[in-house]
């Protein structure tokens, strides 16, 4: 387990490290592009005050949009219900393992080491997870959004027999997107949400992992506000041996990015009581 928390707070480093370099990558980029378009005869107070319309406009957009999707019921006991119905339909020769526990990003790490770095174990309460993400669009033609942060859940069991394994880990996502992205005069905008999971096994070292992506939007031309309400079931498999202790790691990315001045782009699971990320159960049989 302390290697799996060693292993995220290298991933928690190096997405920051990432994001630094293209933050300035996009800064110098727009810095030529602005010197292109003065070259041409265009005057600055132009864009500047194109700017400044585009960050009033996007400030009355948010908080008319954002407000009832952070205020909306809590649907826990709705996923209650639903774990149950689930755990009869797998119950017949699969083994339902509960979640072990959830490392999240924290910075500074918990140690200094990293060793304990945002480690969340399992109690009687249900784990809730919470993601968040979103960019506005800065300047001309900048990108903004800030680095994309793993969150690891984590389930563990000792099979019985040796031979491959089917597992499904089955989550319910509660949350919402928010896409704004509308070209003015001169510029191209683009606002782009992504959901990203990995599926990960590990008896003895990491086995090859299978990713998925139950969320992908990438938009130039968009004005658009959804919640979204999904129980995905995530499935793998994998060769095991009996008699020795498996950790099965689901990885959570989400990542939010904004291009152009007046663009903003977010996903969210996290703020208010009902937008969240439920763990409910990894289901595990042989094949």
């Amino acid at each position: 387990m302390n290697t799996r928390a060693k292993a995220h707070f290298d991933a928690f480093q190096k997405a920051k490290a990432h994001s630094a370099a293209q933050k300035k990558r996009a800064e110098a980029h727009e810095k030529r592009q602005l010197e292109l378009i003065y070259s041409t005869g265009i005057k600055p107070g132009l864009l500047v005050q194109e700017q400044r319309n585009d960050a009033k406009e996007l400030k009355g957009f948010l908080e008319t949009a954002r407000g009832p999707l952070i205020a909306r019921p809590d649907s826990r006991v709705l996923d209650a219900k639903n774990r149950a119905g689930l755990a009869l339909q797998f119950a017949d020769g699969a083994k339902m393992v509960p979640p072990y526990g959830v490392v999240a990003p924290l910075d500074p790490p918990v140690a200094p080491n990293g060793i304990t770095h945002g480690w969340i174990f399992t109690d009687a309460a249900p784990l809730k997870i919470e993601a968040h993400e979103s960019g506005s669009g800065t300047g001309w033609g900048a990108t903004g959004g800030p680095f994309p942060t793993p969150h690891d859940v984590l389930f563990t069991f000792v099979p019985a027999v040796s031979t491959t394994y089917e597992m499904t880990a089955i989550f319910a996502f509660h949350g919402f997107l928010v896409l704004r992205a509308d070209d003015g005069w001169l510029t191209h905008k683009v606002a782009q949400v992504d959901l990203n999971v990995e599926l990960i096994a590990n008896q003895y070292f990491d086995l090859p992992t299978k990713t998925f992506n139950p969320i992908h939007r990438d938009e130039s031309n968009i004005n658009e506000v959804d919640s979204y309400d999904q129980t995905h079931f995530l499935d793998f498999t994998a060769p095991l041996r009996a008699g020795d202790p498996v950790v099965v790691t689901a990885r959570f990315t989400v990542e939010a990015v904004a291009a152009g001045s007046g663009s903003y782009a977010e996903i969210n699971f996290a703020d208010g009581t009902a937008n969240f990320i439920q763990p409910l159960f990894l289901s595990v049989t042989t094949v």
